[in-house]
């Protein structure tokens, strides 16, 4: 086995040798069904897809969705998922609102709540995601706001402090998040903590949904009894 940690994501490899290829490859299946059955859905995808990928297919297979709006990350979650091909089935605009000015005027964010708990609070991630939510029209919307260095931080916020907003169909949460690292470590993993969060909450609506046609379904049969 091989596992490589590298900003919020973990690769595991795993190599089989021998001279009996049905061998091999029974082993290896066994050991891709174990992984599955401990990790469960924190595995996101296997061979080389990637974060943005995974959590693209899950939203054009439930045929919703994404608007961004960014600070600190300055457009790196867009560009992720813009680097997916066949991104344009599902991604409808990204928004980087770096100042105070931008979040007021496009996302609609309160003066009273920037002026009360700073850029970098949650209140100010809950409107961000909702403003960017309204302006888009998106089924799902991301929003982030932090300190990524190596300036800026205080004993009250510090470097690497980072809100994440998601909104979506079932309402809205917001996350805080303290991340280590250089300027580009914080934005990188703050990026991809963005789409796991989102990757979870579609996968989370997914087996709601699925649960909800179960229910529908033995509905239908028992009045048809």
């Amino acid at each position: 086995f091989t596992i490589l940690a590298h900003q919020m994501i973990v690769d595991i490899r795993a190599s089989v040798y021998g001279q009996d290829e049905m061998l091999v490859d029974e082993t290896l299946h066994n050991l891709k069904t174990e992984f599955y059955d401990i990790l469960g859905q924190n595995i996101y995808g296997e061979d080389k897809q990637t974060l943005e990928s995974a959590v693209g297919d899950l939203l054009a297979r439930s045929k919703k969705t994404l608007a961004l709006a960014e600070s600190c990350t300055g457009g790196l979650v867009a560009q992720k998922i813009t680097n997916t091909p066949g991104s344009s089935l599902y991604f409808l605009e990204g928004v980087v609102s770096y100042s105070n000015e931008s979040k007021e005027k496009i996302l609609g964010v309160s003066s009273r709540t920037l002026a009360e708990y700073g850029a970098v609070s949650e209140q100010t991630a809950r409107e961000m995601a909702a403003g960017i939510r309204k302006l888009s029209g998106a089924d799902y919307t991301i929003a982030i706001t932090g300190i990524a260095g190596p300036g800026g931080g205080t004993a009250e916020k510090p470097v690497g402090l980072v809100y994440i907003g998601i909104t979506g169909p079932q309402g809205q949460e917001v996350f805080r998040f303290h991340f280590p690292g250089n300027r580009a470590d914080i934005r990188e993993r703050a990026s991809n903590q963005a789409l796991e969060l989102l990757r979870r909450r579609l996968l989370q609506n997914a087996e709601t949904a699925v649960k909800k046609q179960k229910t529908a379904s033995r509905s239908r049969k028992k009045k048809s009894l």
